[in-house]
């Protein structure tokens, strides 16, 4: 269903559910439920959701692009709602360089939140330093029982008076994938050896999987911890006596390039 030109579509039947209908209200357009229990599948675009009635939607994603959703009203957010958040700036204004779900009354959480992002549009770098506020109330806001991410990045989101802020943005490592292939495997190992000693400037891309800058003992017990993970891993994970020839081939290198 689109709603376009600032049209205003109206919604009669109780208990309508359309668990395969996506919305879409365009900018200065409206949609008004007229009775109670009104539930969809997907709600996306810049327009409005005007109503004393209760509408629920399965997936909330603002904008086309980035944008904004407007609840006049209160907003209830259902247990397991899955937010398609999508940004094209580290930096900058909600609803306009991110999406931003809002309502005039009060926002509350039924339950979990499971918060998609996409960075599709990004320009620029994310350093995890970067808060961006993704829901706002005119009321008040509740807490979060609780919230996963999905897809190829993680973060905090923190309940901040009468907002939901997002913060510590990075992406979502497997830690032990040196070559970034979405697995942990041979071909990593061989990758951290080869750097093995490394005492400043590293990256994951050399072996180190903690992030201090050198390839050394810790990035090898990642590795070992997270051996046979991923997408494309071959499931097998080798013996621990394997896994000691390992440790020991690698501590034997660090002692040679420290002399």
């Amino acid at each position: 269903i689109e709603i376009l030109g600032g049209a205003r579509i109206y919604l009669g039947a109780p208990g309508v559910v359309m668990n395969s209908t996506e919305v879409f209200i365009g900018a200065g357009s409206r949609l008004s439920p007229e009775t109670d229990n009104n539930h969809f599948w997907k709600v996306s675009g810049n327009g409005t959701i005007t109503s004393p009635h209760r509408v629920t939607f399965d997936v909330w994603a603002p904008g086309d692009s980035a944008g904004e959703l407007t609840a006049q009203g209160n907003l209830a957010l259902i247990d397991g709602v899955v937010y398609e958040w999508q940004f094209e700036a580290p930096t900058g204004t909600e609803g306009t360089d991110w999406d931003l779900i809002t309502a005039t009354g009060d926002i509350t959480f039924d339950g979990n939140m499971v918060f998609s992002i996409d960075d599709s549009l990004l320009v620029g770098s994310i350093t995890g330093s970067e808060s961006f506020i993704v829901a706002s109330a005119g009321g008040t806001m509740s807490a979060l029982p609780g919230y996963s991410f999905l897809g190829d990045w993680v973060g905090t989101l923190t309940v901040d008076g009468k907002d939901l802020v997002l913060s510590a943005l990075a992406p979502d490592v497997l830690a032990g994938d040196a070559d970034g292939d979405g697995d942990v495997d041979a071909a990593d190992y061989i990758i951290l050896k080869a750097n093995i000693g490394t005492g400043t400037g590293a990256t994951t891309a050399d072996g180190d999987f903690n992030g201090d800058g050198s390839v050394d003992w810790t990035d090898l017990q990642l590795l070992q911890d997270h051996y046979g993970e991923g997408s494309g891993a071959s499931g097998v994970i080798p013996e621990p006596a394997t896994l000691g020839l390992l440790a020991v081939g690698a501590m034997a290198l660090i002692r040679r390039r420290r002399r």
